[in-house]
């Protein structure tokens, strides 16, 4: 079990954008040319992809049923042929759970035939001039947007339920004619086969992503392989079919505006008299809604004042530290403004000339105010810490366009471009730790790596902890420390899941680290690694004192 954020499973990652973008071209040439071949086409490959996941189920289900034939006729289990089957089942149970993926209804308020006889009407109107099938509920929100929804009922089985969301903003911005309009786009998506189609082939779409993500978290590396190598042949070819169906689908939905299209607006002729209550009701939603939010905002700006106060108050008396007077700032720049912060930084960068942050903040406020001198502070705070490469090029690239020196923004558009390749290049080699992997030696000196250890030694759950560093090839000037810590659980322990999850929360809000900490759970499944940083490290950074045993008398 690994805490850090996993590799994103970007189905069609081997087709380049360029391939994709020829690929699109050659389809919508297709779909004018032949629209019913075209979604015979697409709707095939979509069938593909259920045959195979039904294919694959299959396979599990006769591995399982394989498995148990031998223990019967064998009249032999072992533990090898339990995990097996647990690891089987589990598999199962995340393919069969995929295949039963549904979307929640949208939230709002849900408006009535009887109560809004005028919207309904001219929905009715709508549904038959555009042989679209009827919405079977109409919801209005506090969104300035309008839009069509499909839940299916059952699953890759259907049984539709069409969702008209309406957002009151948008009712009280538009006319009635251009509202109406906006409508018909919207029924346009439902209109004759298409709305149906282009929800299952959504659902093909939702279906296989949640599959993947479940088996990712399962930690079945090999079945996970095992649909990854279908994807990456499969998944280019769907993602553009179906990015094909959507922007056809869009074109027709504007055909189907252009068929239908005062000072009055949409919301006080269809909503009417109950304007004043559904506006009232959806204020108090709204409220209800970010009121936690805008508490916390409040309390957090609090305790900044109260934390600024002090440093304000202290810096009257003595000198502070440089670590002090960098928060102090930061605390001025996020409650009074940028600007106020400038003698502030020009002050730590007499005590530290290197210093990352107040070069880069006091480059942005020079630039910002066209000062060209911005440029050389920008400049040294990329030097000294290649995380504010990109959006220290930015700032740059931004004045020097302003100022019509495009040819010198240019280098530092590409200096960004090239070092963002950097950054992705290196957080995937950073996503995972395996077995394979070359480790170094952590590196801290003495007195960190002993407070290190005392913070863990506060654990009593903890048996043994490994400590090094993975040797990577990209920015190799930023380490990434591997901790990988064994508990001691429970006999009594009913739930070795929700165990691992609450001791993990508390060993690392007691922690604090050097720098990015890859932190890994030590469990049976992944014993190479746990030997791969045994043979790394010759020894555990920390192992728990085993109580004396008690002296017979």
């Amino acid at each position: 079990m690994t805490l850090k954020s996993r590799k994103n499973l970007a189905v069609g990652a081997i087709v380049t954008e360029e391939q994709f973008n020829t690929l699109v071209k050659r389809l919508e040439r297709n779909a004018r040319q032949n629209p019913g071949l075209y979604k015979l086409q697409v709707g095939l490959l979509a069938m593909l992809g259920y045959i195979y996941i039904l294919f694959a189920l299959a396979l599990l289900l006769a591995a399982l049923v394989f498995l148990m034939a031998i223990v019967i006729y064998s009249n032999r289990i072992s533990s090898g042929v339990i995990q097996l089957a647990v690891v089987l089942i589990g598999v199962i149970a995340i393919v069969a759970r995929s295949l039963w993926v549904t979307m929640a209804p949208p939230n709002g308020i849900y408006l009535t035939r009887r109560r809004f006889p005028n919207l309904f009407g001219h929905l009715d109107k709508l549904t038959k001039k555009l042989k679209a099938p009827r919405c079977h509920h109409v919801i209005l929100t506090g969104d300035f947007n309008a839009a069509v929804m499909q839940v299916s009922r059952l699953g890759i089985f259907g049984w539709q339920q069409n969702y008209l969301i309406i957002g009151l903003p948008l009712m009280q911005a538009l006319s009635p004619s251009r509202f109406r309009a906006v409508l018909a786009h919207e029924f346009g998506h439902l209109s004759g086969n298409h709305g149906r189609f282009g929800g299952w082939i959504y659902h093909q779409r939702q279906t296989w992503m949640g599959m993947l993500e479940r088996l990712h978290q399962s930690d079945q590396g090999w079945a996970t392989l095992f649909f990854q190598l279908f994807l990456n042949w499969y998944a280019p070819f769907f993602n553009a079919y179906s990015f094909v169906l959507a922007r056809t689908n869009e074109y027709e939905a504007d055909r189907c505006a252009a068929q239908v299209s005062g000072n009055r607006t949409a919301a006080e002729e269809y909503l009417q008299q109950a304007l004043p209550q559904v506006t009232a009701a959806l204020e108090v939603e709204w409220r209800t809604s970010v009121n936690y939010q805008w508490r916390q905002r409040y309390m957090e700006l609090q305790e900044y004042r109260t934390e600024l106060g002090k440093l304000e108050r202290k810096a009257e008396a003595t000198t502070l530290t440089l670590e002090e007077m960098w928060t102090r700032t930061r605390l001025k720049r996020e409650l009074d403004g940028k600007e106020e912060t400038k003698p502030l930084l020009e002050e730590i960068l007499v005590a530290d000339e290197n210093h990352v942050g107040a070069n880069l903040y006091l480059g942005e406020l020079l630039l910002a105010a066209e000062d060209e001198r911005g440029i050389g502070y920008v400049r040294k705070a990329i030097a000294g810490n290649v995380n504010v490469v990109v959006s220290g090029c930015q700032l740059i690239y931004g004045f020097l366009q302003r100022q019509g020196r495009t040819k010198e923004a240019e280098q530092y558009l590409k200096q960004a471009e090239g070092h963002y390749q950097e950054l992705v290049l290196a957080q995937e080699e950073r996503s995972s730790i395996a077995a394979s992997d070359r480790f170094l030696p952590h590196g801290l000196d003495e007195e960190e790596a002993r407070s290190l250890r005392e913070k863990i030694a506060t654990h009593p759950d903890v048996e043994v902890v490994y400590f090094l560093r993975k040797a990577v090839k990209h920015l190799p000037d930023n380490p990434l420390y591997v901790l990988a810590v064994r508990r001691r659980q429970s006999f009594f322990e009913a739930d070795e899941e929700a165990g691992d999850e609450t001791f993990l929360n508390r060993f690392l809000e007691s922690l604090t680290f050097p720098g990015e900490t890859s932190i890994i759970l030590l469990k049976p499944q992944n014993k190479a690694v746990e030997k791969a940083l045994y043979k790394s490290a010759k020894e555990p950074f920390y192992r728990a004192v085993k109580s004396p045993t008690k002296a017979k008398s």
